[in-house]
């Protein structure tokens, strides 16, 4: 589920590419840049369609990012959370 911190995330990922709202929203084809801002203060789920016009636009700029880095799915997800628990485990096992 799409959420205010994915957005957030977003948001910094099209700063990172130097892209303002209007120039991202320009390049992936809307006329206006409210789509960017919607998915960016997460009111809005970004569509797959949207996912990719955002990648092929931020990927020009930034040539090895992934998808999942800038939209952070559910694998990437998953990859954090088991590096987090990976950490608590051999914190716990410090305190034994």
């Amino acid at each position: 589920m799409w959420d205010k911190e994915k957005g957030k995330h977003f948001k910094e990922i099209r700063k990172v590419a130097g892209y303002t709202q209007r120039k991202l929203a320009n390049k992936m084809g809307y006329k206006s840049k409210n789509i960017v801002s919607l998915v960016e203060t997460g009111r809005l789920n970004p569509s797959p369609n949207f996912r990719i016009k955002a990648f092929e636009a931020i990927r020009e700029r930034l040539h090895n990012i992934l998808m999942e880095e800038i939209f952070l799915n559910n694998l990437l997800i998953k990859e954090l959370r088991e590096e987090l628990s990976e950490k608590i485990f051999k914190q716990e096992k410090e305190f034994e």
